[in-house]
């Protein structure tokens, strides 16, 4: 809640400085801008309207033109509109902690990503305007149109998910009913703009609306390939139908040798950017959501003896010797990180790999726990103890990370690092397979010490895919309060 507060302000600050900041622009470049000829598909190119595409999203000089006082004008048109949407991502973040959200796609850096789709759309939509039209697009009627249909289609979205979950309808109705506020207040305050600001519509308006649903749509896909392939074929389509509208509307400018080798090159360019950009595979690390706090603790069974607690050890030594050749069960915990492909294709041989680059720093330099090799990328292990991975497209696999011994949710197995004396006790180890192999305490240049260490994860892929995350790392002999966060 805070921290979305924080962005709320700081992003309407930024947005704010900027809105006024372009009333320093000289009062001529408007007055040009507002009382020039244009003519469409001939666009007028000098370095006026290139200044004024330039401040496009943020031009306070529409509010004067219209005879609106600015400050007013920047309340009803970004900052209403960013806080509503605000207001709803708190409602979305608590239905996340529930686990009965989608908080991957919206998730806490959504808001932030809204804000720069909807400058990015105003800054294509004043460029379309300005070859369609001939003048660039002024004014924060796309940003305002972009953060009011995010919020509907944010509202829309978590409803279709609480609708897919397999909970009792007694809990899932009081969740709906607490959905229809927001999705009512998105409708009314969307429509109070169509009915003042939007209506009749105007081409920059539709133009804008258009690209909004398409840039939200690709935003919501949450297969990455599916929504490149969206755009690779809306790009294709687009420019084959441009270069049939100028061979008919300018076929003196544009003739058959023109035509005929814009449709050449497109058909030639098209099969290396589907191969280079839109089939391949597409990998995203996440850090999985904890859920009241609970992280994946497994029963090893008969692991290392180096791995076994030494109270486990004590009472299997006081036992007669026909109970020794039972199984024996040794809790860990593992902290793990999620790799989703949402590419089109396969990433093949993926091998997962950490390095650190900030250690504790109650450890001297020399004093390095794990050893100062980490400083380079060493491989760790997915889920089953499996050195290397096949990820396919849509398919999720899970890396583990951190492995550490456990009796009643806390640390049981302490080891000495090298300087004992100026550093903490070894409690967890890297998730590499030498540890699980050889052995915990066997392997003490794998351990790690109670503190907050920074790491880099990366995975890599035979065919040549890589996706990187930096993340903090903190290590506790209580296993509730060791976590891996971004």
């Amino acid at each position: 809640m805070v921290r979305l507060g924080f962005a709320v302000v700081a992003l309407l600050l930024v947005y704010a400085t900027l809105y006024w900041a372009s009333l320093a622009i000289p009062k001529p470049l408007i007055t040009y801008w507002a009382s020039v000829k244009a003519i469409e598909f001939m666009p007028i190119l000098n370095y006026q309207m290139l200044i004024i595409w330039l401040t496009s999203p943020f031009n306070a000089y529409v509010v004067l033109i219209l005879n609106y006082p600015p400050w007013l004008y920047f309340i009803a048109t970004v900052a209403m509109p960013t806080v509503l949407l605000a207001l709803i991502l708190v409602f979305v973040q608590r239905l996340c902690r529930e686990g009965m959200a989608d908080c991957v796609t919206v998730d806490r850096s959504f808001l932030t990503h809204s804000f720069a789709l909807a400058i990015a759309t105003t800054y294509i939509t004043s460029l379309v305007t300005w070859l369609t039209l001939g003048k660039p697009g002024i004014g924060t009627s796309i940003y305002t149109m972009f953060t009011l249909t995010s919020a509907a289609y944010v509202t829309l979205y978590q409803i279709a998910t609480l609708l897919r979950l397999p909970w009792p309808l007694r809990r899932l109705l009081p969740k709906l009913a607490k959905m229809l506020p927001p999705l009512l207040a998105v409708v009314a305050v969307g429509i109070a703009y169509s009915i003042f600001k939007f209506l009749p519509p105007t081409p920059p308006h539709l133009i804008g609306l258009v690209l909004t649903v398409i840039i939200l749509t690709g935003y919501f896909i949450r297969h990455i390939g599916q929504a490149r392939l969206i755009f690779w074929i809306i790009i294709i389509i687009f420019v084959i139908g441009f270069d049939i509208y100028l061979y008919i509307r300018y076929p003196k400018m544009v003739g058959p040798e023109v035509f005929t080798g814009i449709l050449i090159a497109v058909v030639t360019i098209a099969p290396f950017t589907y191969s280079g950009w839109v089939a391949v595979p597409i990998l995203r690390i996440e850090v999985p959501e904890i859920i009241k706090s609970k992280k994946p603790i497994l029963t090893t069974v008969n692991p290392p003896s180096q791995c076994i607690c030494s109270s486990i050890k004590q009472s299997i030594t006081e036992l007669s010797s026909e109970v020794h050749q039972l199984p024996i069960y040794q809790d860990m915990g593992y902290l793990r990180l999620r790799v989703r492909n949402t590419g089109l294709a396969a990433a093949e041989g993926c091998v997962f790999q950490v390095r650190i680059i900030m250690w504790p720093s109650n450890c001297p330099v020399n004093c390095y726990a794990p050893s100062d090799e980490y400083v380079d990328w060493q491989d760790v292990t997915w889920a089953g103890w499996k050195p290397s991975v096949l990820i396919r497209p849509n398919d999720v696999r899970y890396a583990n990370i951190i492995m550490m011994p456990l009796q009643n949710a806390s640390a049981c197995l302490y080891a000495q690092w090298h300087c004992a004396n100026q550093c903490n006790p070894i409690i967890a180890w890297v998730a590499k397979r030498e540890v699980l192999m050889l052995g915990c305490t066997a392997r003490p240049q794998d351990g790690l010490v109670a503190g907050e260490y920074v790491v880099d994860v990366q995975v890599t892929c035979r065919n040549g895919q890589k996706a990187l995350k930096g993340l903090r790392l903190r290590i506790s002999a209580d296993w509730n309060t060791t976590d891996i966060s971004q």
